[in-house]
């Protein structure tokens, strides 16, 4: 008898009831029928199970016997070497093929045979020869805590497609008798597999995990199965995944029964859900569609970086509290319920909530003690946290669902934007409210600023206040001794008395509208320094006067401050173009060096080109009687108003000789 290569196979005991074994060795014998019988009988009684099926069955008289042998090992983890969890059915169109090879990432090893001499030569060819592919097995083992879900049971085969082992790797059942001809059997290989870790309970066809059987905290990949021995999975109970302190992965199958997420409390390591398809393949970092709900506690305490809830209605309370590592989350469901500290306590730098909804269900509370929130809606981007307390009042939440303004960023020079009216009231930025840069503060949204609220903030260089504010009351940033430069909004209504007063570098305020805005502003008394220079932005309009075309206007970003830009001079059929005058009698010429200092029209000046016909004295286009009664009221009274070119034979002087040269045009003899 050749000599057998035994492939020792780790087992896991993973039964709802009691442990089990698992496969460990695979041999094929072949031959004649009395080489075959002789093989498995002295197999038989080492200890090999037979699977009594000629896998060369129907291929016609004179063909090999095949037959698989299996041998189960020890159901003691510790006591595990390597066993079998997988196999592959190579086929080809030639005899060689390799020792070993590699799929999905994992390597299978060429299942050795024993018997005839056909055999040997083709290194176990499963098929009959009789026209048909070679055929060769070969089987993946492991020790890997990682692959005892797929631990194998048993095997079998029979004629049935469904189930069976796959041909090169593929999902499409592999026939062993392949090309053997139209009279000889289907043949197909079937494994049962391991209940894969998980015990159950449950009755008719649905059950719930209760728990599992193996070591946890070696295991760091998981996939939640659909069914165990038949029975769907509806459930998780909460404690299951105790003890995975090593999970770095959590694969669940897309068309998985379960409505609810599984409880993942203390999966410290715990960084990915995967989606598993129908397709073989993972969607990363999202839940399947039949998961509704995320529960209380969820991921609290995991290492989750990012997730798609797709068709989730419920986030629970606490559910990715403290998940420090969480960067983003994708809120499919516009309609979703967030409850209680849902996203409370995240120390991480930033993350990042994308919402296909409004937000109208989200809890106030959903990110108490979080400073660095910002939720991306549908139509806004709003940026949330907390301030600090045990309370969601006014002076702690960032956003409640009132109106579509701002509360406070704590931890941030940015004010961010968020729904609910701001009233900075005197000195509570004091308390812990409002932290800013060493020199920049800048707001967004806020409706009120309160009297005195940053007076004698003398670090104080710039003040940018960028939306929404409607009120500045009286001496809000009185005596900021380094104030330069402050941005208004053009939401403001009023600017109360000593407003910016005593800043004595304060040289620019630029407000972010318009100049008819601007003059509506009410402004009090020295409610900023009297050298201080205002800006907003203006308009430059361009008035052809009655000739060609005008060019565009011009928008000015900032009055006293910025030029216009001189546009391509206009033209206009019988006139040249002079010049762009400040007023439309064309006196005041604009020198477009010159700072813009508000809104303005500026008006070209146009002066006609004078063409000049032989005989016509008057300018209007004809010689006629009319140009000789022109020249008599010259000569007899000295009247020129009626005259456009008088000397007309062009001798210098406008004589009688110019009347006798316009008779000579009229008779013809010139």
């Amino acid at each position: 008898m050749k000599k057998f290569l035994f492939i020792i196979v780790a087992l896991l005991a993973t039964t709802s009831v009691c442990a089990e074994e698992f496969v460990d060795g695979v041999v094929v014998i072949g031959g004649t029928k009395s080489e075959t019988n002789y093989l498995k009988s002295e197999l038989i009684a080492d200890g090999w199970i037979l699977v009594d099926y000629d896998l060369n069955k129907g291929c016609g008289t004179g063909s090999d016997y095949i037959f698989l042998l299996y041998t189960k090992g020890s159901n003691q983890i510790n006591d595990a070497g390597y066993f079998v969890t997988d196999f592959y059915i190579r086929t080809s169109t030639s005899s060689s093929t390799p020792d070993e090879i590699t799929h999905n990432g994992r390597t299978y090893y060429l299942v050795e045979y024993v018997g005839g001499s056909d055999f040997e030569s083709s290194k176990g060819d499963l098929n009959c020869h009789a026209g048909g592919s070679y055929i060769h097995l070969y089987v993946a083992t492991d020790n890997n805590e990682n692959y005892r879900s797929t631990a194998i049971k048993s095997i079998s085969f029979n004629s049935t497609a469904s189930g069976a082992v796959g041909e090169n790797g593929g999902t499409a059942p592999c026939d062993l008798n392949k090309g053997c001809g139209e009279e000889s059997d289907y043949i197909y290989m079937h494994t049962s597999s391991a209940q894969k870790g998980w015990t159950m309970s449950g009755s008719g066809t649905d059950c719930q995990i209760t728990g599992y059987v193996g070591v946890k905290n070696n295991k760091t990949r998981m996939t939640v199965p659909v069914t165990i021995d038949g029975a769907t999975v509806k459930y998780c109970v909460d404690d299951v995944f105790n003890g995975f302190t090593n999970l770095d992965t959590l694969m669940m199958y897309n068309h998985s029964s379960l409505a609810n997420m599984p409880l993942l409390q203390g999966c410290s390591s715990l960084k990915q859900v995967n989606n598993w398809t129908s397709s073989n393949s993972y969607n990363y970092d999202q839940l399947p569609a039949s998961i509704i709900r995320i529960p209380d506690y969820g991921f609290v305490g995991t290492a989750i970086e990012g997730l798609h809830t797709n068709n989730v209605t419920t986030i629970g309370e606490h559910a990715f509290e403290g998940s420090n590592s969480l960067s983003w989350v994708t809120v499919d469901n516009p309609n979703v319920m967030i409850r209680d500290y849902a996203f409370a306590n995240l120390n991480s730098e930033q993350c990042i909530i994308y919402s296909a909804g409004d937000l109208e269900n989200w809890s106030p509370r959903s990110y108490m003690y979080s400073v660095q929130t910002m939720v991306r809606s549908k139509d806004h981007l709003w940026y949330c946290g907390w301030c600090g307390g045990d309370e969601a009042s006014d002076n702690h939440l960032y956003w409640t669902l009132k109106e579509n303004h701002l509360k406070i960023n704590c931890a941030s020079p940015v004010w961010y934007d968020h729904p609910e009216k701001q009233i900075i009231r005197v000195h509570n930025w004091y308390s812990n409210i409002v932290q800013m840069p060493i020199n920049k503060l800048t707001m967004n949204h806020v409706d009120t600023i309160g009297g005195g609220v940053f007076r004698n903030v003398d670090a104080l260089q710039l003040v940018d206040i960028q939306s929404g504010t409607r009120y500045i009351s009286s001496s809000s940033f009185r005596d900021c001794d380094n104030l330069q430069t402050v941005y208004l909004p053009p939401s403001v209504e009023r600017i109360n008395n000593y407003a910016f007063y005593n800043c004595p570098l304060l040289t620019d305020i630029y407000f972010n509208g318009t100049q008819e805005q601007w003059g509506n502003v009410l402004r009090g008394t020295n409610w900023k320094p009297s050298t201080t220079k205002e800006h907003w932005h203006c308009t430059v309009t361009f008035n052809s006067n009655g000739h060609g075309t005008a060019p565009d206007p011009q928008n000015i970003e900032w009055s006293n401050q910025d030029k216009a830009t001189e546009p391509t001079a206009p033209t206009a059929d019988g006139y040249n173009f002079q010049g762009w005058f400040t007023n439309a009698a064309c006196t005041n010429q604009w020198n477009f060096d010159n700072i813009v200092t508000g809104d303005m029209t500026l008006y070209a000046k146009w002066e006609q080109v004078v063409v000049n016909t032989p005989g016509d004295v008057n300018g209007d286009g004809e010689v006629t009687a009319v140009d000789i009664t022109a020249l008599y009221n010259f000569l007899l009274n000295n009247n020129s108003s009626d005259i456009v070119n008088g000397d007309q034979n062009s001798d210098g002087e406008i004589t009688a000789g110019d009347i006798t040269f316009i008779y000579n045009i009229l008779l013809g003899s010139k």
